[in-house]
């Protein structure tokens, strides 16, 4: 039995114990951590924004184990959110290896590799490293892919690499102070990091909390360098063609390291753009509830049905605010791997299965795949079923 008890922790990188709350919320973080709360804090020292209490590392791990939103499915058909993705993050990283005639590139926490199938660069050797791989199932000879983490992983010692990406993945780490450091243990000297992390001074209001219960650790273009500057890198470029609210960057390992103080002015952007991100939250809340409302009403008056495209994380968030779920008969999902499951009680069928059902009302639960899954709506509805998106053309 894993014990999901939240445990104080100090700052990652200057191992200060004095920190201000910036921000706190309540939710289900899946089964393995249950019930939990969510605190973001301000590190008094350095500044550096984290997660304290938190889950233990051992819980931890077991949720990414159980439930990692790594192998969460998504759609790569070509125009889709994650090809394009794909796409910009290929340009960066083929743009700052072309100069190299050959080598070795790993993607750590490489989720279902993706990314690295895209890339070309054949000059070098393309590996993967992430706990959800299963290395029995690899058919594609052009990856390497490695089960496990980063902070037990060991190379040769006459094995280093020329390049190491990590995209989407260190605001996850437990310990990011000892994966930066692995990294530069990985890395050749003036070897290549890629790395893309969610901006703390861009989130988004909405439904699903961007400050995500599974990011430990937030950071912002000031505070990555910092950290880079510590541990043994100088950056090279901030991407500029970056379509989320992330930072994406390229840093170079260099023989020294140093440390920067964080400015006063930084303490209180951070403070500012929380509060402003409070506020967005409430304001999207309040908006939906001006949607879903008259949704209710109508289930409960007239006896609809509420069909919930959406078996995931997004839907657990909507039911924290509104009573919808009394009116659930089924949750539709793209990922068939969920077909036939139970997601709270009740069975995910496929997008298919909409073309049997002749009266229900569809309501779209995704923020980030949303017109996605509205095309997947609209080429299976052919009884016309009400459809109702959340955000359509309201950003």
């Amino acid at each position: 039995m894993i014990d999901a008890k939240l445990t104080e922790f100090l700052c990652p990188f200057c191992k200060g114990d004095n920190k201000e709350i910036l921000y706190q919320y309540k939710t289900y973080a899946g089964k393995v951590l249950g019930n939990t709360q969510v605190t973001l804090v301000m590190c008094s020292s350095c500044s550096f924004v984290y997660n304290s209490p938190r889950p233990s590392h051992l819980a931890i791990n077991k949720h990414y184990q159980e439930a990692s939103s790594g192998a969460v499915y998504r759609e790569v058909y070509a125009g889709s959110r994650s090809s394009t993705l794909d796409l910009e993050r290929s340009a960066f990283i083929e743009r700052h290896t072309s100069s190299l005639e050959k080598g070795r590139f790993i993607d750590i926490g490489c989720g279902q590799g993706s990314l690295l199938k895209k890339l070309i660069m054949p000059q070098l050797k393309k590996f993967g490293l992430d706990p959800i791989q299963n290395t029995s199932k690899n058919l594609d000879d052009s990856v390497v892919f490695i089960n496990g983490y980063i902070e037990s992983y060991k190379a040769p010692i006459d094995e280093k690499f020329e390049v190491v990406s990590c995209i989407s993945s260190l605001e996850h780490y437990y310990h990011p102070e000892i994966v930066l450091e692995k990294f530069n243990n990985l890395l050749v000297m003036n070897g290549i990091l890629i790395l893309e992390v969610p901006d703390t001074l861009k989130p988004k209001g909405q439904l699903a909390e961007f400050f995500s219960f599974e990011h430990l650790s937030h950071f912002t273009e000031k505070s990555l360098t910092r950290m880079f500057n510590l541990y043994g890198f100088e950056i090279i470029e901030f991407d500029s063609n970056v379509s989320i609210p992330n930072l994406r960057v390229s840093a170079r390992k260099i023989e020294s390291n140093y440390f920067i103080k964080a400015q006063e002015n930084e303490k209180l952007l951070l403070k500012e753009t929380i509060d402003k991100y409070i506020r967005a939250k409430q304001f999207e809340i309040d908006r939906m509830d001006l949607i879903l409302n008259p949704i209710i009403s109508d289930c409960e008056i007239n006896k609809k049905i509420l069909l919930i495209y959406g078996a995931g994380d997004h839907t657990v968030h909507l039911f924290e605010h509104f009573a919808l779920e009394t009116y659930v008969s089924n949750y539709i999902d793209s990922d068939s791997k969920k077909w036939g499951t139970i997601f709270r009680e009740k069975e995910v069928i496929q997008p298919d299965d909409i073309r049997n059902i002749s009266d229900a009302i569809i309501l779209i639960s995704s923020h980030d795949y949303e017109d996605e899954i509205l095309n997947t709506v609209i080429l299976n509805n052919s009884n016309l079923l009400e459809v109702i998106c959340l955000y359509k053309n309201n950003e």
